[in-house]
């Protein structure tokens, strides 16, 4: 397997998938870090993903989710900003209807969906 040092820090992944992501693709100073003008894609997790250790990444979530500068999920405190439920569905999505199916091994909180 890897050594330890061969690894790649959180923080070095967060630049590498953030600016590193808008310079490979030609978008540097339309997207790629958070500032005014800029395309707003991000996640807020609900837990530092600095801290707890590699392990810890695994179990991280997301309670909000912007794309394109608007709220794509919410959960948690920021339930109230979730879109109305099925505006970003096509009429023909089945997820209406069927059951959500949390990811092996999630934690399930009283009040998410």
């Amino acid at each position: 397997g890897a050594s330890r040092d061969a690894l790649t820090r959180p923080d070095e992944a967060f630049a590498l998938a953030s600016a590193g992501g808008a310079w490979f693709t030609e978008g540097e100073g339309r997207f790629g870090t958070l500032a005014p003008g800029r395309a707003a894609d991000f996640a807020v997790l609900d837990a530092d993903p600095f801290a707890g250790g590699d392990d810890r990444l695994l179990e991280l979530e997301s309670v909000l989710t912007v794309a394109g500068g608007r709220v794509t999920w919410a959960s948690g405190e920021y339930v109230a900003l979730q879109p109305a439920r099925g505006a970003l569905l096509p009429a023909w999505s089945s997820v209406e209807r069927m059951p959500p199916y949390p990811r092996p091994g999630a934690r399930v909180r009283a009040g998410d969906r």
